[in-house]
């Protein structure tokens, strides 16, 4: 007797049928027939009846669920679950990722970070297929999710690469990434926030990789014959300890006073600088010192008006940042590193080098050498954003406007390399009128003098010890 073609079902349920050696899945939904072939959890056709038999069944479960609650006599009250119901049917785990980024939430995501994005989540997808006999996104639990979280931290990713260990930060990546998956599908799955399987895995806490500053030797290399875009790029962000972002799309508006006929030093010199930092928000208020305002100055004489880019200081810088952002840090890289300078290092503990020089150092050296230069705390503070909306208001009631330019006045020098020079110039003029002070002054004179001596020198250790607080306002 001859194998039979095909394997009929209950009533309702579809068939499972074979042709030329593969099982199929034939039924009806919402009146229509549909026909599907039976694959296994790795995406092999189905060869054995058992086993379309059990496919069939897990497959046809949720559609059986649907048909009888349409078949109720509350089918109005429960539209909204049936309609969560059979979106939930459709999400598999392959195509979540795809509907996910399709939400529109948020500033939109560069197409490097979407690639990577995708790359997260299908190493998730693999660790469920290999481990687990699950299809749809709805079926995933907190254990799974805690499971893939553990398998990042002992073993790396699924989908290998050269780099086997990870470090915190990209497992928190992986992790962010999953979560957000869940998030933005929240309404077409019928969840609230507190189903979302990765919402109780918390972060691995960061590796900070401490920045380091240039050193004045650096400077005078970055300085000496810098290309224009990154001439521009330093000169602005050491006078102003802007982040990278901040300074590369830092436009003309955000200066105080300004409008398109002001091209001179003078035009900008004690002028400021009012933005909106895009990282944390805070608002900063940068007074405009000489090798910025000649800064400016030149970059205001090479300005097209109609250009594309015209309402940004450096136009090139924002519509590298704006586009890919990655590819303006890797040419400020290359710069650093053709000057000889080691921008990153290998660290204990980790698999690939980290940096410690890059443009962010900028920041670090403003705050640094404010603080050599006794430009008082709560100026830096309101110059560079606190990262606390209440601490930066606290300070910046104590730094007006003439306090600001007074302290940025101090950091002249740190571009052009002529500080060491005007200082011995400024400071020998000092001493001699001191000494001519000290010789005519009277006795009571000379007590006032030592009174005031000493609460100098207690301001000077004050300033000092203010050091390590100023390097972490740059973070």
């Amino acid at each position: 007797m001859s194998q039979t073609k095909d394997s009929r079902r209950a009533n309702g349920s579809g068939r499972v049928y074979k042709a030329n050696g593969v099982y199929y899945l034939q039924y009806r939904l919402d009146g229509k027939r549909k026909s599907i072939t039976l694959k296994t959890q790795d995406g092999n056709k189905i060869t054995k009846l058992r086993e379309a038999e059990k496919a069939a069944k897990k497959y046809l479960e949720p559609l059986q669920t649907i048909k009888e609650i349409e078949t109720r006599e509350e089918y109005l009250e429960q539209k909204a679950d049936l309609r969560k119901l059979k979106a939930k049917t459709i999400i598999t785990l392959e195509s979540a990722i795809e509907l996910a980024l399709e939400k529109n939430i948020g500033s939109p995501i560069s197409h490097t970070w979407t690639e990577r994005l995708r790359s997260y989540w299908n190493d998730f997808v693999k660790f469920i297929h290999s481990n687990y006999e699950l299809s749809r996104i709805d079926e995933i639990e907190y254990f799974h999710a805690e499971a893939y979280i553990a398998n990042l931290c002992k073993n790396g990713r699924v989908v290998k690469n050269k780099t086997a260990a990870l470090s915190n930060k990209t497992i928190n990546h992986h992790l962010t990434t999953c979560r957000s998956v869940f998030s933005r599908l929240e309404k077409d799955l019928g969840y609230t926030p507190n189903d979302n399987p990765f919402k109780d895995i918390k972060p691995l806490p960061k590796q900070e990789t401490p920045r380091e500053i240039f050193t004045e030797e650096e400077l005078r290399l970055i300085f000496a014959d810098p290309p224009p875009l990154m001439k521009a790029m330093f000169t602005i962000g050491i006078c102003t300890g802007l982040r990278e972002g901040d300074v590369a799309t830092l436009k003309w508006s955000e200066i105080s006073n300004w409008h398109a006929g002001k091209s001179t030093v003078q035009d900008f010199l004690h002028e400021e600088i009012i933005r909106i930092t895009r990282k944390t928000g805070a608002k900063v208020i940068i007074p405009i010192e000489m090798e910025l305002a000649e800064c400016l100055a030149e970059q205001a004489a090479k300005r097209i008006a109609d250009s594309p880019y015209s309402e940004y200081i450096i136009p090139e810088a924002a519509e590298q940042y704006l586009q890919e952002a990655r590819n303006l840090s890797k040419q400020i890289i290359q710069y650093l590193s053709s000057l000889g300078i080691v921008t990153k290092i290998k660290r204990p503990g980790y698999c690939r080098k980290q940096s410690v020089k890059d443009f962010h150092s900028l920041r670090h050296c403003f705050c640094y050498y404010a603080g050599i230069k006794g430009v008082p705390l709560p100026v830096v503070q309101s110059i560079v954003g606190h990262i606390s909306a209440d601490m930066t208001k606290h300070y910046q009631n104590h730094a007006n406007r003439e306090a600001r330019i007074k302290g940025i006045s101090m950091m002249r020098g740190l571009v052009s390399g002529e500080n060491s020079a005007c200082e011995n110039s400024m400071q020998g003029m000092m001493r001699r009128r001191l000494h001519e002070l000290i010789d005519a002054a009277s006795d009571s004179l000379i007590v006032q003098l030592n009174l005031t001596v000493d609460k100098l020198l207690k301001q000077e250790k004050s300033a000092s010890s203010n050091l390590p607080k100023l390097l972490k306002i740059c973070n």
